[in-house]
């Protein structure tokens, strides 16, 4: 089995196998298609596609430049890596994508934060239609706030919803050891959207199934969004 990144060992059944990771520039015209020895590989079984950055902000507040940013890394960084690797795939590969729960349900205040992992769902879900003839399987994974680095990537225009972000990336109990294990289980069954915490799963049926308590719930959280924004900026609410 090869894998592409920082090197380090994997357990595959019984056996240990080696796992070298390249890091590359996702963003940009080039990226990984400007990496020879990425571009060399020349076989690959699993494929995890994990580039992202966090952006969270109104949509009055955030720059047309801040959503080109996000696009080119968090939807164009999947499809640069797809593009590349897919053809290396053998029969009964696997690809992974990571996205996130706002790519399912869509808080306010997020909207390219949301728009991005909503693209990169539909990218999987896509990728997994077109391959699954080739026995190649296609999961994305969507958890809600976990602990990460995603708090230092924070780059939006809306310093009052980054500090919001923050906060809800640092006080959460999930870790990404807990997801990872959780998405592998998902991987290995070759399912093709996987939500590994409580709260993602809740949040997503109650979408699919109770539309209109969901409706009221998110644009509840608008209103008390507002509420705050206004609070701490001394502004009337509009």
């Amino acid at each position: 089995m090869q894998c592409v990144g920082q090197r380090g060992e994997f357990r595959d059944g019984g056996g240990l196998g080696q796992c070298v990771l390249e890091s590359a520039v996702v963003g940009g015209s080039g990226g990984v298609e400007q990496v020879p020895s990425l571009v060399g590989v020349d076989s690959l079984d699993i494929l995890v596609s994990n580039a992202g950055i966090a952006i969270g902000g109104r949509i009055t507040e955030t720059k047309t430049d801040t959503w080109q940013k996000a696009l080119d890394i968090n939807v164009l960084g999947s499809v640069r890596g797809l593009r590349v690797f897919v053809p290396k795939i053998g029969k009964g590969g696997r690809i992974v994508l990571t996205a996130s729960a706002a790519g399912l349900v869509h808080a306010p205040a997020m909207a390219t934060y949301n728009a991005t992992k909503a693209a990169t769902v539909a990218l999987g879900e896509t990728v997994d239609a077109e391959l699954r003839h080739r026995k190649i399987s296609t999961t994305v994974i969507c958890p809600q706030f976990f602990k990460s680095g995603l708090a230092d990537s924070l780059t939006g225009d809306d310093d009052a919803m980054d500090a919001v972000a923050r906060v809800l990336l640092s006080r959460t109990w999930l870790t990404s050891e807990i997801v990872a294990r959780r998405a592998v289980k998902g991987i290995e069954a070759r399912r093709t959207g996987v939500t590994p915490d409580g709260f993602a799963t809740f949040s997503w049926y109650s979408k699919r199934f109770t539309r209109i308590p969901y409706l009221f719930l998110v644009r509840a959280i608008g209103w008390a969004v507002a509420r705050q924004v206004r609070r701490s900026e001394g502004k009337a609410l509009v």
